[in-house]
């Protein structure tokens, strides 16, 4: 069982590295950040490819790695990918918490770190060759018709599930805040305050 199991019919990529930085959370934060990292890139990546009022950016990856504790990762990892099964999923998935209890705990179920730098190294040549095929088969589509016609009938029933379900589900009941602004201010806003020398006495 995992937190992430609501999007494994529709979204099996992403899932399974979602259930990797679940996995690795309490073990390896670092292995844990990465996954996290990956699986919230490919999602944004589906959703440009999917979305037709999205314009691609130049530059497909995230330029920012995350420097932060591995569980605040993986919740907000959590909230991406509700967001994303709610709006652009086949199947709407039932309402559901972060479940801490499903966190894998046993480190005799992790590699070790030697394992883990291959497998980081892995996922970052996949995400690579997964960003080279979507190019190919944009190009592809910019030539053949009929592919522009599946891609464009892709687009249209993508889009019109989300209109229906943004006006028929309350999305923020079916994604609660599991980080509170004031946590997300400590680790971020006021890390970037006091890096550019400002005083953040309260």
């Amino acid at each position: 069982m995992s937190n992430f199991t609501f999007i494994q019919k529709d979204f099996p990529a992403l899932f399974a590295d979602a259930v990797e930085a679940e996995k690795f959370t309490l073990v390896s934060p670092k292995a844990a950040a990465l996954f996290c990292r990956s699986t919230l890139e490919n999602a944004i990546n589906w959703i440009y490819d999917h979305d037709a009022k999205l314009n691609r950016p130049w530059c497909a990856d995230l330029s920012i790695l995350m420097h932060e504790y591995a569980l605040a990762s993986l919740k907000y990892l959590f909230r991406f990918m509700r967001y994303l099964a709610i709006d652009y999923g086949e199947t709407l998935p039932e309402t559901q918490l972060f479940d801490e209890k499903l966190i894998p705990k046993d480190q005799s179920q992790v590699e070790s770190k030697h394992d883990v730098q291959a497998m980081l190294a892995e996922v970052v040549a996949k995400n690579k060759a997964a960003r080279k095929a979507e190019d190919k088969q944009r190009e592809l589509a910019a030539e053949n018709k009929q592919l522009q016609q599946q891609l464009a009938a892709q687009r249209e029933a993508v889009s019109a599930r989300k209109i229906q379900r943004e006006q028929t589900i309350d999305i923020d009941a079916q994604v609660p805040l599991l980080v509170s602004e004031a946590q997300t201010r400590r680790r971020y806003i006021d890390v970037s305050l006091k890096e550019s020398g400002r005083d953040i006495k309260r």
